[in-house]
């Protein structure tokens, strides 16, 4: 076996702010990367890039893929669009199309063959075995719950929708995860096409209690107090105590100036408890929107839920401020309340939800539970203000599942309509759509860049993802051994192996040291000649979780290759292979393993579970 050593890299930190903890978890391994053997005359020790570099200059094309879902004015696919019906523009610079293929009821056709039915008409979708697509070809869905943010009923009514039109989720070619939150997230059920073991999810999801009710309880308690509270001379009504009455006798006195900083005071203790739930929400989404980025081919995130309050307690401080505002400046030092709104607005997490779905090509299907307007207490309490102001809160939360599936490419489904339409809808934009590629003009600078795509016909419309960040191949690398950490998919043309071997425990610490042996053909990898010798460069990507899901950072090991040319011919026959050792904590734990061959641009990964101390 040809021995390889290596030097160990730092992960890129402008991408793993988004992994470590992908899940909302922590660490759970220090990994330590040795290169365990001792130099040999087929083995490079970590000074060889310097003394025998590869002067060959490669370069890493990456190819930058666009799906567009194009409709008529009545929301049919349109199918006869060719290549040159597109223009597409980045950061408002057009570029070339280079790559351009239709899907038409779920089948790949080639440029040469599109344009020529023009037709909408669609026959029913014809099942497609996965083994049968090519990985960007490949469908990925995530039923995704939002149990912090949708009442028990309305989760109900669409548990007995997803029960009735499952099928329509689970074509044999697809596979769906099903995914809780109620503060932390839970994958009830990893990705499968088993339709028995979606329903078994769904059905213990529905067993769980949701904090639905009490959340749409507690601003009606607090509105409920400021309806009771006294209001100021000049202040308007919102319901009982429209006047200040000074009772009788002496001493009687208003109680309005304590009713208004009382109040006051349940209102901003519920902003506040509501941002900190808000934000936490959409950190852990943006978070789990990132774990998804190293899955090749479409993904789509059905989010349920009755909307997110991006804007905590505004309708609260308005109603307030509707009775309380001609003394506001005097009792709680606020002389405009919209400045008192903003504070709490979380607008920037919401839109990190949307960069990172774009970036990560997820798009989001929106499914509206219910409504939460809030409103007067009772029919005595009711007036036009009060009514307005509630229409205003719920069309808010509405905007947010709106825009969330808009601006991600998707679609939304709001007031309660049947579930059937949206996933009729997101099966035919998986199995209607136009890929277009082209090299990035910004050789995967990290940053995020602005898409436009317009085609060149009357009544003709296109959703896409309109946006990405154009990753490195080492942060793409990161991204594809994550997936295969935590969702179990991968490839593996290079075809390693991985070995564990005989763990020991670590000095000073409950872990253990495991020996991780990676091996590659010889015969797979792209040798360059030069001088007296064929060099190669691989990079190996080792990541660890534990049944947890806590997740250690991708670490990075250049490995580079040096066979002297006397000994290229019986290296094809054997297997390069390179040590690591890594730290675990005892249980259960998953490793993946990613390679990529930095001359071929060909990547490998692959996962395994290891029992570790013996529990």
């Amino acid at each position: 076996m040809v021995k390889l050593q290596g030097t160990q890299t730092k992960s890129d930190s402008r991408s793993r702010s988004r992994t470590a903890g992908a899940l909302g978890t922590s660490m759970v391994a220090v990994l330590t990367l040795l290169g365990l053997l001792a130099p040999t005359p087929d083995a490079v020790s970590q000074e060889e890039p310097n003394r025998h570099g590869i002067f060959i200059d490669t370069i890493d094309v990456s190819l930058i893929n666009i799906e567009v879902v194009a409709v008529d004015d009545d929301g049919q696919p349109v199918t006869d669009l060719t290549r040159d019906d597109f223009e597409v523009f980045v950061d408002g610079k057009p570029v070339e199309i280079t790559n351009f293929f239709a899907v038409q009821n779920g089948d790949r056709i080639e440029s040469e063959n599109v344009g020529g039915a023009g037709t909408t008409d669609l026959p029913p979708v014809e099942p497609i075995l996965e083994s049968q697509r090519a990985p960007e070809e490949q469908r990925y869905i995530v039923l995704y719950i939002d149990n912090g943010n949708i009442a028990p009923n309305h989760r109900k009514r669409v548990f007995d929708d997803l029960r009735e039109h499952l099928e329509r989720l689970t074509g044999p070619a697809d596979r769906v995860m099903v995914v809780a939150q109620d503060g932390e997230i839970t994958i009830e059920q990893p990705f499968t096409s088993d339709e028995t073991l979606i329903l078994e999810a769904i059905a213990r999801q529905e067993k769980i209690a949701t904090r639905g009710n009490m959340l749409a309880l507690e601003p009606r308690l607090v509105q409920r107090q400021i309806e009771e509270g006294q209001a100021p001379p000049g202040g308007d009504a919102v319901g009982a105590g429209t006047s200040p009455d000074l009772g009788s006798g002496p001493l009687a006195r208003p109680t309005y100036p304590e009713d208004a900083r009382r109040t006051y005071s349940a209102v901003t203790s519920y902003a506040q408890g509501s941002m900190a739930a808000g934000r936490r929400t959409l950190v852990a989404l943006s978070r789990f929107t990132g774990s998804l980025a190293g899955l090749p081919g479409r993904k789509a995130i059905v989010y349920v839920s009755d909307g997110l309050e991006l804007a905590p307690g505004e309708y609260l401080f308005r109603v307030w401020d509707y009775k309380y505002s001609t003394i506001a400046n005097e009792i709680v030092g606020i002389s405009n309340i919209d400045n008192e709104i903003d504070r709490y607005r979380l607008r920037n997490e919401f839109q990190n939800v949307i960069a990172q779905a774009n970036a990560n090509r997820v798009a989001f299907y929106t499914i509206e539970g219910g409504s939460r307007a809030p409103g007067a207490i009772s029919a005595e309490t009711s007036t036009p203000i009060v009514d307005s102001l509630a229409r205003v809160a719920d069309g808010e939360r509405q905007e947010s599942l709106r825009s969330l599936a808009y601006d991600t490419g998707g679609t939304a489904l709001l007031n309660s309509a049947g579930v059937e339409l949206l996933l009729a809808q997101l099966e035919r934009d998986f199995s209607n759509y136009y890929s277009l590629g082209y090299p990035s003009p910004s050789e995967g600078d990290g940053k995020y860049h602005r898409v436009e795509v317009k085609i060149d016909r009357p009544g003709v419309k296109a959703r896409f993802l309109e946006g990405y960040r154009d990753k490195s191949p080492d942060e793409r690398m990161m991204d594809q051994t994550l997936a295969t950490l935590l969702h179990d998919v991968g490839d593996n043309p290079l075809e390693v192996k991985v070995e564990i071997g005989e763990e020991s425990p670590a000095k000073g610490s409950n872990t253990f040291v495991v020996p991780v042996m990676v091996k590659i053909p010889m015969s797979k990898l792209v040798l360059i000649p030069q001088d007296n010798a064929h060099l190669g460069r691989l990079s190996i990507f080792i990541a660890v979780a534990d049944a947890k899901g806590r997740l250690s950072e991708p670490q990075k090991i250049d490995v580079p290759v040096r066979i002297p040319n006397e000994q290229l011919l019986s290296a094809m026959s054997q297997t390069a292979g390179y040590a690591a050792r890594v730290q675990m904590r005892p249980g259960e734990q998953k490793l993946a393993v990613g390679v990529r061959d930095e001359l071929a641009a060909v990547d490998s990964t692959l996962n395994l579970s290891i029992q570790v101390g013996g529990g």
